[in-house]
């Protein structure tokens, strides 16, 4: 798949449900970015990040560039800082398109997902940080539907929860949420997780609001 359809996004990004972040959040959490490359046929490629295996919060997992959004700091500023910092590049060699509306909680922060352009970028990453990257063409994910499964999610207070403060107690009837799980089985390795939940949400989106040209 060639950039054309990248221009299709620019040009109707207000109607994809897409939104611009130039705000300050009031909660920081976190921000990521899904960077975009191009190889030598012209073809538009998702580059993704393989976690450094010594790392103690979700070693060897793929993800996007991202992390958490620091004081005095836009999302949009700390995806694009983060991205310098874990691929060595530098902040002009990124061209941010937009931010994708919708990704908000991973459940436990708030999460913004923006979409980018890399330009000249030579394969490069932060060794302490990332084990090696890889790309995936974006024809790829347009082809293959994620697997899904269900998860539950239970609220379970610690022992020193007051709950002498709430009605019925221990016996108080906290609420289950059920969620899906992405999976996406790719050669380089599996995506899941919230890395495959942005994947699916911004497909998702992309394919009801864009006719994709035909290659």
């Amino acid at each position: 798949m060639n950039s054309s359809w990248i221009d299709i996004i620019e040009n109707n990004w207000n109607t994809i449900g897409f939104s611009p972040s130039a705000e300050k959040p009031q909660n920081r959490g976190a921000a990521v970015l899904i960077p975009l490359v191009q190889n030598a046929e012209g073809e538009t490629e998702i580059l993704f990040e393989q976690r450094a295996l010594d790392l103690d919060v979700q070693p060897a997992e793929i993800c996007f560039p991202g992390g958490g959004i620091e004081e005095d700091e836009t999302p949009l500023e700390a995806a694009a800082r983060e991205t310098c910092e874990e691929l060595k590049m530098k902040r002009e060699q990124i061209r941010m398109i937009g931010e994708i509306e919708g990704v908000r909680n991973s459940g436990i922060i708030t999460i913004h997902a923006f979409l980018g352009m890399l330009h000249e970028y030579k394969g490069t990453y932060a060794q302490n940080e990332v084990d090696h990257v890889f790309t995936v063409p974006v024809s790829w994910f347009l082809e293959h539907e994620p697997e899904v499964y269900m998860a539950t999610l239970t609220t379970i207070p610690d022992e020193d929860f007051p709950f002498d403060l709430i009605p019925g107690g221990r016996d108080y009837p906290w609420r289950s949420t059920r969620r899906p799980i992405y999976f996406y089985r790719h050669p380089e390795g599996v995506i899941w997780g919230l890395t495959a939940f942005i994947l699916h949400d911004f497909f998702s989106k992309l394919k009801e609001a864009v006719q994709l040209p035909e290659e």
